[in-house]
């Protein structure tokens, strides 16, 4: 069994907050999610068996850009000098992606091919669905990160009790 450490380096000093996977769009029960851009305002998480596009790239970016010296570190130990190795910029694919492991709270940098490897090992887990509202119900934005409400104090994530990560709150009383 191929481990974490074997082809992917830790950003020594990122300790993910509290369900920060789960606001960056991770949607199954898998322990590891992996993370890079489609395009610029496209976010792909996979657990290597299902996959996603979160609406959360800028809060992606601003993790690549807050943790620049320590993510750079980390491609530099896997010999990656390319630019934009996460996609996103214009026409660049991705070959790296942000692995995070939700029980550690740890992130690593790790080739696409490799994270995809690494988390198929691991048995498919179910997918978390967020309530629906029935359809003609009014409904406005709710004044959350995609469903999840930030703690000033731990700074992690807990869902939203307002919407109950559906993004959305009913107009209506009955609702």
């Amino acid at each position: 069994m191929l481990s974490i450490e074997d082809r992917s380096t830790r950003i020594t000093s990122f300790t993910a907050p509290n369900n920060w996977e789960r606001v960056l769009g991770h949607r199954s029960l898998a322990r590891c999610a992996a993370f890079y851009l489609l395009q610029p305002n496209q976010l792909l998480w996979t657990d290597g068996h299902h996959e996603g596009i979160s609406r959360a790239s800028r809060m992606f970016k601003t993790f690549l850009r807050v943790e620049h010296d320590n993510v750079v570190g980390a491609l530099n130990a896997l010999y990656v000098y390319t630019s934009f190795p996460f996609g996103g910029k214009d026409n660049a694919s991705a070959t790296h992606c942000i692995l995070v492991d939700t029980i550690e709270h740890a992130a690593w940098v790790s080739s696409i091919v490799d994270a995809t490897f690494f988390l198929g090992q691991f048995p498919q887990t179910n997918i978390i669905e967020f309530p629906k509202l029935p359809r003609g119900v009014l409904t406005c934005p709710c004044n959350c990160t995609f469903g999840w409400k930030q703690d000033p104090i731990t700074m992690g994530f807990t869902i939203c009790e307002q919407c109950k990560g559906s993004e959305v709150i009913s107009l209506q009383e009955d609702f």
